[in-house]
């Protein structure tokens, strides 16, 4: 039982956990942003996750820091921009 405890509180751990709640809440957001344009709940949340992490790369590829300093709002807005991105490429190339 320590060692979950011990794990949890490494900041890399915490980091990740907070990175997935984040982008999971961002996936919901962009899919209503789109009109229900989405994947359905599931893949909404796996289309935030993984937003998370495209937005604050594209972000850090050009270079921009516009969300630097704003703490897990910033994140939020990084996770958004990605998963707004991912389900634009969606909607747009595979038409159902």
């Amino acid at each position: 039982m320590d060692s979950l405890f011990a794990s949890i509180s490494d900041p890399r751990v915490t980091g990740l956990l907070i990175t997935v709640i984040i982008g999971v809440i961002a996936g919901w957001f962009a899919s209503h942003a789109l009109q229900g344009r989405g994947l359905g709940l599931l893949g909404n949340m796996v289309v935030g996750i993984v937003g998370a992490y495209l937005g604050k790369w594209l972000f850090g590829l050009l270079n921009l820091s516009v969300f630097r300093g704003w703490g897990y709002m910033g994140e939020f807005f990084y996770a958004l921009i990605g998963a707004l991105v991912i389900l634009i490429f969606f909607s747009r190339f595979f038409k159902s």
